[in-house]
Protein backbone atom coordinates (compact mmCIF):
# COMPACT_ATOMS: atom_id res chain seq x y z
CA UNK A 1 0.00 0.00 0.00
CA UNK A 2 0.96 4.02 0.03
CA UNK A 3 1.89 3.43 3.23
CA UNK A 4 4.53 0.96 2.73
CA UNK A 5 5.33 3.10 0.04
CA UNK A 6 6.94 6.17 2.07
CA UNK A 7 9.09 4.19 4.51
CA UNK A 8 12.03 3.76 2.80
CA UNK A 9 12.30 7.56 1.40
CA UNK A 10 11.36 8.57 5.34
CA UNK A 11 14.48 6.49 6.03
CA UNK A 12 16.51 8.21 3.59
CA UNK A 13 15.52 11.81 5.06
CA UNK A 14 15.82 10.29 8.73
CA UNK A 15 19.41 9.24 8.02
CA UNK A 16 20.97 10.81 4.99
CA UNK A 17 20.22 14.26 5.17
CA UNK A 18 21.08 14.59 8.96
CA UNK A 19 24.69 13.22 8.14
CA UNK A 20 24.89 15.59 5.20
CA UNK A 21 24.43 19.04 7.41
CA UNK A 22 26.85 17.79 10.06
CA UNK A 23 29.17 17.46 7.45
CA UNK A 24 28.89 20.83 6.29
CA UNK A 25 28.26 22.35 9.86
CA UNK A 26 31.89 20.57 10.67
CA UNK A 27 33.58 21.54 7.15
CA UNK A 28 32.05 24.98 8.09
CA UNK A 29 33.31 25.08 11.71
CA UNK A 30 36.88 23.93 10.47
CA UNK A 31 37.11 26.89 7.39
CA UNK A 32 36.41 28.78 10.49
CA UNK A 33 39.00 28.09 12.55
CA UNK A 34 41.42 27.95 9.65
CA UNK A 35 40.19 30.02 6.73
CA UNK A 36 43.23 28.85 4.55
CA UNK A 37 41.50 25.50 3.97
CA UNK A 38 39.14 27.59 1.99
CA UNK A 39 41.27 28.17 -0.90
CA UNK A 40 42.85 24.52 -1.17
CA UNK A 41 42.91 23.09 -4.60
CA UNK A 42 41.50 19.63 -2.77
CA UNK A 43 38.96 21.34 -1.63
CA UNK A 44 38.01 23.00 -4.79
CA UNK A 45 38.34 19.56 -6.67
CA UNK A 46 36.21 18.11 -3.76
CA UNK A 47 33.66 20.76 -4.87
CA UNK A 48 32.91 19.54 -8.39
CA UNK A 49 33.26 16.44 -8.11
CA UNK A 50 30.26 16.58 -5.14
CA UNK A 51 28.75 19.22 -7.81
CA UNK A 52 29.20 16.47 -10.51
CA UNK A 53 27.95 13.34 -8.67
CA UNK A 54 24.48 15.51 -7.43
CA UNK A 55 24.14 16.62 -11.16
CA UNK A 56 24.29 13.09 -12.19
CA UNK A 57 21.95 11.74 -9.70
CA UNK A 58 19.73 14.68 -10.30
CA UNK A 59 19.35 13.99 -14.10
CA UNK A 60 19.30 10.11 -13.54
CA UNK A 61 16.56 10.55 -11.18
CA UNK A 62 14.61 12.56 -13.87
CA UNK A 63 15.56 10.31 -16.51
CA UNK A 64 13.89 7.66 -14.74
CA UNK A 65 10.68 9.90 -13.63
CA UNK A 66 10.23 10.04 -17.40
CA UNK A 67 11.30 6.70 -18.66
CA UNK A 68 8.76 4.65 -16.07
CA UNK A 69 6.32 7.95 -17.23
CA UNK A 70 6.41 6.42 -20.23
CA UNK A 71 5.79 2.74 -19.60
CA UNK A 72 3.16 3.71 -16.91
CA UNK A 73 4.57 2.86 -14.43
CA UNK A 74 3.95 5.60 -11.89
CA UNK A 75 3.86 3.78 -8.57
CA UNK A 76 3.71 5.64 -5.15
CA UNK A 77 6.47 3.67 -3.81
CA UNK A 78 8.41 4.48 -7.07
CA UNK A 79 7.48 8.78 -6.86
CA UNK A 80 8.53 8.96 -3.07
CA UNK A 81 11.99 7.56 -3.54
CA UNK A 82 12.26 9.63 -6.78
CA UNK A 83 11.18 12.70 -4.71
CA UNK A 84 13.44 11.87 -1.71
CA UNK A 85 16.53 11.15 -3.55
CA UNK A 86 15.42 14.68 -5.59
CA UNK A 87 15.30 16.53 -2.41
CA UNK A 88 18.73 15.03 -0.80
CA UNK A 89 20.59 15.73 -3.71
CA UNK A 90 19.28 19.01 -5.04
CA UNK A 91 20.10 20.62 -1.46
CA UNK A 92 23.58 19.13 -1.97
CA UNK A 93 23.66 20.83 -5.14
CA UNK A 94 22.45 23.89 -4.88
CA UNK A 95 23.94 24.49 -1.48
CA UNK A 96 27.79 23.81 -2.87
CA UNK A 97 26.85 25.93 -6.05
CA UNK A 98 26.34 28.96 -4.08
CA UNK A 99 29.53 27.96 -2.03
CA UNK A 100 31.53 28.11 -5.31
CA UNK A 101 30.14 31.63 -6.20
CA UNK A 102 31.12 32.15 -2.43
CA UNK A 103 27.53 33.95 -1.46
CA UNK A 104 26.84 32.67 1.60
CA UNK A 105 24.06 34.39 1.91
CA UNK A 106 22.44 32.37 -0.78
CA UNK A 107 23.70 29.02 1.02
CA UNK A 108 22.40 30.06 3.69
CA UNK A 109 18.72 30.71 2.18
CA UNK A 110 19.47 27.08 0.44
CA UNK A 111 20.56 25.17 3.57
CA UNK A 112 17.25 26.53 5.34
CA UNK A 113 15.07 26.05 2.55
CA UNK A 114 16.53 22.24 2.85
CA UNK A 115 15.84 21.73 6.16
CA UNK A 116 11.76 22.91 6.00
CA UNK A 117 11.29 20.70 3.08
CA UNK A 118 13.00 17.74 4.45
CA UNK A 119 11.35 18.45 7.76
CA UNK A 120 7.98 18.86 6.21
CA UNK A 121 8.35 15.32 3.67
CA UNK A 122 9.20 13.40 7.29
CA UNK A 123 6.00 15.13 8.88
CA UNK A 124 3.68 14.02 5.65
CA UNK A 125 5.45 10.87 5.95
CA UNK A 126 4.65 9.80 9.26
CA UNK A 127 0.84 11.38 9.08
CA UNK A 128 0.64 8.67 6.22
CA UNK A 129 2.46 5.75 6.98
CA UNK A 130 1.23 5.67 10.43
CA UNK A 131 4.06 5.75 13.38
CA UNK A 132 5.89 2.70 13.97
CA UNK A 133 4.02 1.56 17.06
CA UNK A 134 0.39 1.87 14.36
CA UNK A 135 2.61 -0.09 11.88
CA UNK A 136 3.54 -2.75 14.58
CA UNK A 137 0.11 -3.07 15.63
CA UNK A 138 -0.94 -3.20 11.80
CA UNK A 139 1.37 -6.15 11.17
CA UNK A 140 -0.01 -7.62 14.62
CA UNK A 141 -3.44 -7.91 12.82
CA UNK A 142 -2.20 -8.87 9.23
CA UNK A 143 -0.28 -11.71 11.02
CA UNK A 144 -3.62 -12.67 12.73
CA UNK A 145 -5.76 -12.56 9.44
CA UNK A 146 -2.87 -14.56 7.39
CA UNK A 147 -3.11 -16.80 10.52
CA UNK A 148 -7.00 -17.28 10.20
CA UNK A 149 -6.49 -18.11 6.41
CA UNK A 150 -4.12 -20.95 6.87
CA UNK A 151 -6.61 -22.15 10.06
CA UNK A 152 -9.44 -21.97 8.11
CA UNK A 153 -7.32 -23.84 4.35
CA UNK A 154 -6.47 -26.21 7.57
CA UNK A 155 -10.15 -27.13 8.52
CA UNK A 156 -11.20 -27.25 4.57
CA UNK A 157 -8.60 -30.40 4.38
CA UNK A 158 -9.95 -32.07 7.45
CA UNK A 159 -13.48 -31.60 6.41
CA UNK A 160 -12.59 -33.13 2.84
CA UNK A 161 -10.70 -35.83 4.43
CA UNK A 162 -12.92 -37.23 7.45
CA UNK A 163 -16.50 -35.71 6.06
CA UNK A 164 -16.63 -33.62 9.20
CA UNK A 165 -15.87 -30.45 10.77
CA UNK A 166 -13.00 -30.64 13.95
CA UNK A 167 -14.67 -30.15 17.36
CA UNK A 168 -11.80 -28.44 18.25
CA UNK A 169 -8.51 -26.33 16.26
CA UNK A 170 -6.47 -29.19 19.04
CA UNK A 171 -7.79 -31.74 16.00
CA UNK A 172 -6.04 -30.40 13.34
CA UNK A 173 -2.57 -31.14 15.32
CA UNK A 174 -0.63 -33.03 12.78
CA UNK A 175 2.46 -34.66 14.29
CA UNK A 176 3.89 -35.64 10.54
CA UNK A 177 3.14 -32.30 8.81
CA UNK A 178 3.94 -30.57 12.32
CA UNK A 179 1.06 -28.62 11.78
CA UNK A 180 -0.13 -26.83 14.91
CA UNK A 181 -2.91 -24.50 15.16
CA UNK A 182 -0.94 -20.81 15.45
CA UNK A 183 -1.26 -18.83 18.38
CA UNK A 184 -1.85 -14.48 18.48
CA UNK A 185 0.76 -13.12 17.24
CA UNK A 186 0.70 -10.67 20.69
CA UNK A 187 -1.10 -12.45 23.07
CA UNK A 188 -0.20 -15.96 22.76
CA UNK A 189 -3.75 -16.94 23.39
CA UNK A 190 -5.59 -19.47 21.26
CA UNK A 191 -7.86 -18.31 18.12
CA UNK A 192 -11.36 -18.93 19.21
CA UNK A 193 -13.04 -21.32 16.68
CA UNK A 194 -16.93 -22.36 16.92
CA UNK A 195 -18.36 -25.38 15.09
CA UNK A 196 -21.60 -24.65 13.35
CA UNK A 197 -24.53 -26.99 11.21
CA UNK A 198 -24.54 -28.20 7.82
CA UNK A 199 -20.43 -27.57 7.17
CA UNK A 200 -20.08 -24.06 8.91
CA UNK A 201 -18.24 -22.78 11.36
CA UNK A 202 -16.58 -19.50 12.62
CA UNK A 203 -13.13 -17.94 13.30
CA UNK A 204 -12.51 -15.40 15.49
CA UNK A 205 -10.02 -12.87 17.02
CA UNK A 206 -9.18 -9.86 18.17
CA UNK A 207 -8.04 -6.70 16.28
CA UNK A 208 -6.06 -3.44 17.37
CA UNK A 209 -7.31 -1.83 14.22
CA UNK A 210 -9.62 -1.67 11.61
CA UNK A 211 -8.70 -3.18 8.19
CA UNK A 212 -8.75 -0.44 5.82
CA UNK A 213 -9.76 -2.93 2.97
CA UNK A 214 -6.58 -5.10 4.06
CA UNK A 215 -8.52 -7.84 4.42
CA UNK A 216 -9.72 -7.65 1.14
CA UNK A 217 -6.30 -7.83 -0.12
CA UNK A 218 -5.43 -11.06 1.80
CA UNK A 219 -7.85 -12.88 0.32
CA UNK A 220 -5.37 -13.27 -2.53
CA UNK A 221 -3.80 -16.55 -0.58
CA UNK A 222 -7.38 -18.51 -0.42
CA UNK A 223 -10.39 -18.86 -2.36
CA UNK A 224 -11.87 -21.54 -0.33
CA UNK A 225 -15.40 -20.31 0.36
CA UNK A 226 -17.88 -17.97 -1.27
CA UNK A 227 -18.18 -14.59 0.77
CA UNK A 228 -14.15 -15.14 1.61
CA UNK A 229 -14.20 -11.71 3.77
CA UNK A 230 -11.34 -10.60 5.91
CA UNK A 231 -12.27 -7.03 6.51
CA UNK A 232 -13.05 -6.08 10.64
CA UNK A 233 -13.13 -3.41 12.59
CA UNK A 234 -11.69 -3.33 16.50
CA UNK A 235 -12.11 -5.48 19.11
CA UNK A 236 -13.60 -9.02 18.59
CA UNK A 237 -14.38 -10.02 14.95
CA UNK A 238 -15.91 -13.11 14.01
CA UNK A 239 -15.54 -14.82 9.89
CA UNK A 240 -18.45 -17.50 9.48
CA UNK A 241 -17.29 -19.77 6.49
CA UNK A 242 -20.00 -22.38 5.08
CA UNK A 243 -18.01 -25.07 2.90
CA UNK A 244 -20.10 -25.68 -0.13
CA UNK A 245 -20.09 -29.87 -0.55
CA UNK A 246 -20.57 -29.16 -4.33
CA UNK A 247 -17.54 -27.66 -5.22
CA UNK A 248 -15.23 -29.21 -2.52
CA UNK A 249 -15.95 -32.70 -2.56
CA UNK A 250 -14.83 -35.16 0.23
CA UNK A 251 -11.52 -36.78 -1.04
CA UNK A 252 -12.22 -40.48 -2.37
CA UNK A 253 -10.83 -42.90 -0.83
CA UNK A 254 -7.65 -44.97 -1.65
CA UNK A 255 -7.91 -48.51 -0.24
CA UNK A 256 -4.88 -49.77 1.43
CA UNK A 257 -2.90 -53.01 0.15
Amino acid sequence: GYAYAVRWPIALLIVVFPAYVWSVWYLKKEYSAIPEKRDLRVRKWLLFLTLFLAGAIIIGDLVTLVYNFLGGDLTARFISKIAATFVVAGAVFGYYIAELKQNAGLAKIIGWVSVALVALSVVYGFFVAGSPFEARTRKFDQARISDLQNTQSQILDFWRQKERLPESLGELSDSISGYKAPLDPETSKSYEYIKGENASFELCAEFSLPSSGDGAASREFYYAYQDDNWEHEVGRQCFKRTIDPERYPPYEKVPLR
